[in-house]
Formats: structure tokens, sequence, C-alpha cells
């Protein structure tokens, strides 16, 4: 790994990782993903003191806590992968993922969570209403958080590394 650079000449809008693609395996052991770190070190791993106690944090963009609920035609009687649209909906949803706006998510008691990325509130409204469950009536935005996401197993600095998985 190349050393960090100092942080005044970080770029907090370059992506800090990336997926490298997996070849074909011809075998029947697990994939595991493989993850590169990108042209300069996390900023949390610029030295001891800049940890979460230390009060050092800078996102390149804002992030938030999406609560989606349930809406009114969400059908109790059928599994999550069997609601109406479900093709739809998980296209679009991974779609979100491959575009970095939702960081890591899934079902939550009778809804979802995401963790996403996005400038503002507004465009989290925008984005999700594009979701085929939305106007479906399946699956709606429930509540939208600011979330300083601090600790983040993804990143070198926080409290595990992509290699200690």
């Amino acid at each position: 790994m190349e050393p960090a650079e100092p942080i005044d000449r970080i770029d907090p809008l370059e992506p800090m990782l990336r997926i490298e693609p997996l070849e074909p395996i011809l075998s029947s052991e697990p994939l595991e993903p493989r993850v590169a770190m990108s042209s300069w070190s996390h900023p949390a791993a610029l030295s001891p003191a800049s940890v979460v106690g230390a009060g050092f944090y800078a996102a390149a963009m804002p992030n938030f806590a999406v609560m989606m609920e349930h809406g009114a035609r969400w059908d109790s009687a059928r599994g999550i992968r069997e609601q109406e649209l479900w093709p739809e909906h998980a296209a679009f949803m991974d779609g979100l993922v491959a575009g970095g706006f939702v960081i890591i998510g899934g079902p939550l008691g009778d809804g979802a969570l995401l963790a996403v990325e996005a400038p503002d509130e507004q465009a989290i409204g925008t984005t999700m209403a594009a979701d085929p469950w939305g106007p479906a009536g399946i699956l709606r935005v429930g509540s939208i958080q600011p979330w300083s996401l601090w600790l983040d197993s993804r990143v070198p600095g926080g409290r595990a590394t992509p290699g200690d998985r």
C-alpha cells in the first residue's frame, strides 16, 4: 500500500475503495470480493490521533439513514421476494448500489433501513420516487436522518480493515 498523502493533498471526492472484478471461478469454493485501495488512504488512517475520539471526520458527500416503510399495498401474507413488482424493485435498488447512492441496506422490521450518500434530503426523495414500489404503494420513504458514519469497516482507519473480514 502506498504511504498516506498529506491531508491537504487529498481529494475528498475521489472514491476511497474500488471493487476489483473477479475472474471466473470454476470451483465450488465461496467467492470473496477483493477490495483494493485507491490512490490515497482514508483520512482516518493518517495518524493515530485521527480516530473517532479525536473528532476528525471528513465525508465527501453527506450520508443519511433512510427508513423505508411498508405501503398500503404491501401484502403481509407474502415474503419480500413474492411482492408485486419485486424484479423491478430489486433491479432499481441494485442500480442504486452500483451507482454509489446506497451504501448498505436491507429489510428491518416493517420496512427497510438504507444508508445513503446524497447531497441532501430532496435528492433522496427524488431518487426514491423512481422506485417502482413507490407509486405502486408497496414501499415509501418513512424518515430521512443525517448520519455521520464515523465507524466504517470498509475503509482503513475504521474498526476493521477489508482484510480482517
